[in-house]
Formats: structure tokens, C-alpha cells, sequence
């Protein structure tokens, strides 16, 4: 009995150690990825995986729009991600920081659950 435990946590010990290690390998393909970055891709990349529009980034970064698209290809291309979803989550798994908020002119309204008489109450947030 105590053989076959002690074999159990061999093997469970192994495959953490493998599980770790493999996290590792990622983590540095990652960070490795990003140092490809050149500053304002950085940047832009971290608006993007904030969820901002270009017209947003543009506006905050005083660029204008088509400079955001081309910045935001090039970022993506050397994280070798096709979608932003697979972008955000490479850069949640290396910890970079989503972009700073918007200021309160560049957010949309949204629809508020309180109505006037008039109809839904659009609230800036």
C-alpha cells in the first residue's frame, strides 16, 4: 500500500512539474513576442486589448485612425494571434495592463434600465 502511494505521488508530482514547465515555455514565447514590439504598438495594442475602438485610440493618442489600424495589424502579427480575443488572452497570461480609461467624452452612452416619460434615459457612464 504505501509503495503504491508513494508511486501516486511521484507521478502527480511529475505531471505538476510538466504542467509547470509547459506554462513556463508559454510565458516566454509570450514575452518574447512582445519585446518584438516597438513602443507605440505596445501602446496601441494595450487600447485595443482594453477593448477600444480605433476612432477611441486615435483620438486619445492624437494619430489618426488608419495609423492605429496599421500599428494594430503590425502588433498582431508579431504576437502571431489572427483575432483579439486570442491577443487578450495571451496578454492577460503574461499580466499587461489594459489600457488607461477613456476620458468620459469618447465613451458611448448606454442605454439606462430608468425610463421618463419620454422614453430610456441615455446615461453617460
Amino acid at each position: 500500500m504505501d509503495d503504491e502511494a508513494l508511486i501516486n505521488a511521484i507521478r502527480q508530482a511529475l505531471e505538476r512539474h510538466a504542467a509547470a514547465q509547459h506554462h513556463r515555455q508559454e510565458q516566454d514565447r509570450i514575452q518574447s513576442r512582445l519585446q518584438r514590439l516597438t513602443p507605440r504598438e505596445r501602446q496601441v495594442l494595450e487600447y485595443v486589448i482594453g477593448g477600444c475602438l480605433n476612432k477611441q485610440i486615435a483620438a486619445e493618442l492624437q494619430i489618426a485612425e488608419r495609423t492605429v489600424k496599421i500599428y494594430r495589424a503590425l502588433a498582431m502579427d508579431k504576437m502571431e494571434v489572427t483575432s483579439v480575443a486570442a491577443l487578450v488572452r495571451q496578454c492577460d497570461a503574461a499580466g499587461i495592463a489594459r489600457a488607461r480609461s477613456l476620458p468620459v467624452k469618447d465613451r458611448r452612452p448606454t442605454l439606462s434600465r430608468f425610463e421618463d416619460s419620454k422614453g430610456p434615459v441615455l446615461r453617460i457612464p
